[in-house]
Parts: structure tokens; C-alpha cells; sequence
């Protein structure tokens, strides 16, 4: 820490990420909070980024001591995401790319120098393209996260996991969104 880092970026590798596989590399998510006891001593922020797709992930990353979070796969489906929607089976869906896909390194000199330098013949991908679910608005979506208050684990019985899932039924669907 003697560097005078304005924050650190605990970089778990997300979805559209691959460079776990790749390059062999990549911090594995449970690290987040032993990162942020560390960084605490030093009063440098943690900012959770890989993985980040549903209000829990957030919750969870700020109960384990990450200061903020990035969320790309959160937001990478709404209407306000670059990127234009198109259909495929009746699904509304977005092309959504990983900074480090060989996509997003051939459309953006960015992209291109934070992996790889312009002069490099042979490209590895760190990254996919895909597509993802049409989320709707980022207004309709943020306000689930807009809520403040105390963040802390509670240990669970087996029961009490068991009763507060989905129980009851013959069958059903389940849509995040």
C-alpha cells in the first residue's frame, strides 16, 4: 500500500470474462472481504468488479467490505446500454461484450491497449461476446438498489434456507426480470 493507491479493484473474473481460463489468472471472489479488511488499515477503498448481476451480488459484495461495485452484466441489458435490440426465438436481446473479447478489441483502441498492445500479432481473448436479456429502463432497475441501511451475513438453518426459497408447487418459472 505504499504506493498511494486511490482505491483497489478486487477484479473477480465475471461472466463474460475468461481470462481465469486463458492466462490463468484472476482473484477468486471469496477474497473480496479479506482485500477489504487489508485495505481498511489503510483507508483505501474496494471496488467488487466481475460477477455483479443481480441486487443480491451487490448486497453481498458490500456486506463482504467492497466500497462500490461495477456493474456491467446488471446493466448491460437496459435500454439506456449501448448496443441496439434486436429478436432471436421471441426474446428481446442485447449484444453485450466483454472489454477483454476479441469483438470489443477490434472495434475499440481502448479496449485493444488495456490488454494488448497495437503491435501485437497475435490476440488472446480475455473476454466473449454474447447476448443478453432485454432489462427494460435503468429507472425501473436502480431503485431496487437505492435503499440504505446495515449490511451483515445471518446464519441460516437448512430449514430455514428450505422455507424461504420457492416450495409448494408442482412447477413454475423463474424470471429475474
Amino acid at each position: 500500500m505504499s504506493g498511494n493507491a486511490p482505491g483497489l479493484d478486487n477484479d473477480a473474473p465475471g461472466g463474460v470474462i475468461i481470462y481465469a481460463r486463458t492466462l490463468f489468472w484472476g482473484v477468486p471472489r471469496a477474497l473480496t472481504g479479506r482485500l477489504a479488511d487489508f485495505a481498511k488499515r489503510y483507508d483505501v477503498p474496494i471496488i467488487a468488479d466481475g460477477g455483479i448481476s443481480t441486487a443480491g451480488h451487490v448486497v453481498k459484495a458490500l456486506s463482504l467490505g467492497a466500497s462500490s461495485v461495477m456493474m456491467g452484466a446488471l446493466l448491460a441489458g437496459t435500454t439506456e446500454a449501448p448496443g441496439e435490440y434486436f429478436f432471436s426465438n421471441g426474446v428481446r436481446l442485447k449484444k453485450y461484450r466483454g472489454m477483454g473479447s476479441l469483438d470489443a478489441m477490434s472495434a475499440n483502441p481502448s479496449s485493444q491497449m488495456r490488454y494488448f498492445s497495437e503491435t501485437d500479432r497475435v490476440k488472446v481473448a480475455q473476454g466473449v461476446s454474447g447476448n443478453i436479456v432485454d432489462r427494460g429502463s435503468i429507472h425501473q432497475l436502480l431503485w431496487h438498489l437505492m435503499e440504505s441501511g446495515e449490511l451483515r451475513f445471518e446464519r441460516r438453518s437448512p430449514c430455514a434456507q428450505i422455507e424461504g426459497s420457492v416450495h409448494g408447487l408442482h412447477s413454475y418459472e423463474k424470471r429475474l426480470f
